[in-house]
């Protein structure tokens, strides 16, 4: 009784489409995993965790980084991308020449160039945020400064005091200058309470500053506030906080 209606069930289109479907879904699943393991995706992602949460050990990461850089399965994307993780991350003293050193023994000189690029971009990001934190600590850094001027190329958004809390309260209260905000300077929209405000931070978005904009529209009546950023930053508190871990 019991497989003939087995029998009966299987015989039906619905199940041999079903069926089918079942098979499908599981090649692609074979297939995925076939890809993973190929590729070593699974022991490379990580690693790239270990780098951007700063939980490494660095004589581990030189063999696994080696490893990698040796594996001929592995796409020269994938390497590079380690490698400019393993240039942002790691600031011991000599660590970038290393680095330019393996990418041109494993990876070629156009590699090696651009892994070389990217480390002068990046010196000299680092050399001016630590000019900017010394301003900042000197009291010289005033939030009115970062938008002297009429042209946007000169202004600048002071990370370490975040102003967009205040910015939305001034906007709801009609006090925003004009001058400095040329989605302001229409007429129709001059003095006006905006029900729906999109704030976009170029440069990536912080956590404190979503939190500040939620907090400020919640607090304004029939304000709602959409932000967004070019990527969300980790802050470095969040980071140390990892690490302890």
């Amino acid at each position: 009784m019991i497989s003939s209606t087995i029998r009966s069930v299987q015989s039906l289109p619905e199940h041999k489409d079903r069926f089918k479907k079942l098979q499908v879904h599981l090649e692609i699943c074979e297939r995925c995993h076939e890809a993973l393991a190929d590729k070593r995706l699974t022991d490379l992602v990580a690693l790239e965790q270990d780098l951007a949460t700063r939980v490494v050990n660095l004589k581990a990461v030189d063999k696994e980084l080696l490893q990698f850089l040796q594996d001929p399965a592995l796409d020269l994307s994938l390497k590079l991308r380690l490698m400019l993780l393993c240039e942002a991350q790691l600031t011991e003293e000599g660590q970038s020449a290393r680095l330019q050193d393996l990418a041109a023994q494993h990876l070629g000189r156009a590699a090696a160039r651009k892994l070389r690029t990217w480390a002068e971009a990046l010196r000299r990001l680092r050399e001016g945020r630590e000019r900017r934190m010394r301003r900042s600590r000197a009291g010289s850094g005033v939030e009115g400064d970062s938008f002297t001027g009429d042209s946007p190329r000169r202004a600048r958004l002071w990370r370490w005091r975040p102003r967009l809390a205040t910015l939305l309260q001034d906007l709801a209260a009609g006090n925003l200058d004009p001058a400095h905000f040329r989605c302001l300077r229409s007429q129709n929209l001059a003095g006006r309470v905006h029900s729906s405000v999109v704030i976009f931070v170029v440069g990536g978005i912080t956590l404190p500053e979503i939190r500040a904009t939620h907090e400020v529209a919640a607090a304004l009546p029939g304000t709602q506030a959409y932000i967004g950023g070019s990527c969300l930053l980790t802050p470095r508190q969040l980071v140390e906080l990892c690490e302890a871990f």
